[in-house]
């Protein structure tokens, strides 16, 4: 069975296809210079997050967030899409240490290999603006085999 992306939220398609993060870019592995850059925000960016979803706080879990994705993912989005992933993958649990990191249009997107109580790997992806300095997230997105595709 193929795996199946949570998109979180819709909106935020949009705003990755409208920034090039698509069709049409073939994704460059980034060097170790530049992976090592990347992951040296990502990884607590992304140690912020993931147990965000199991607390249901929105706050923390979108402390890094972009105003774009601040305005696509509000507090009813989240709370929809922890409901989903807990009623689908349950608990985040672990992630793995390593992550890729690739080069896709203007963006870096980080891949993150990681454990929930109910599914096993599950995708955790974060992208952020080559450009814009501030290390913001940009989009977030989860693969599974269970995720249905939709927010609940």
């Amino acid at each position: 069975m193929a795996n199946r992306m949570l998109v979180v939220p819709l909106a935020v398609i949009a705003v990755v296809l409208a920034s090039g993060c698509a069709v049409g870019n073939t994704p460059t592995q980034a060097t170790e210079f530049v992976k090592e850059q990347v992951l040296s925000y990502a990884n607590p960016i992304a140690d912020s997050m993931l147990p965000a979803l199991n607390s249901g706080n929105y706050s923390q879990f979108s402390a890094s967030f972009s105003q774009t994705m601040a305005t696509a993912l509000n507090l009813d989005k989240f709370n929809a899409l922890t409901s989903n992933l807990h009623a689908s993958i349950g608990k985040y649990v672990s992630r793995d240490s390593a992550a890729e990191v690739v080069e896709i249009g203007g963006y870096y997107r980080v891949t993150y290999t990681t454990q929930f109580t109910m599914d096993s790997p599950v995708g955790f992806i974060i992208t952020f603006s080559k450009d814009s300095g501030t290390h913001s997230v940009e989009g977030v997105f989860l693969t599974s085999k269970k995720l249905s595709g939709s927010l609940a």
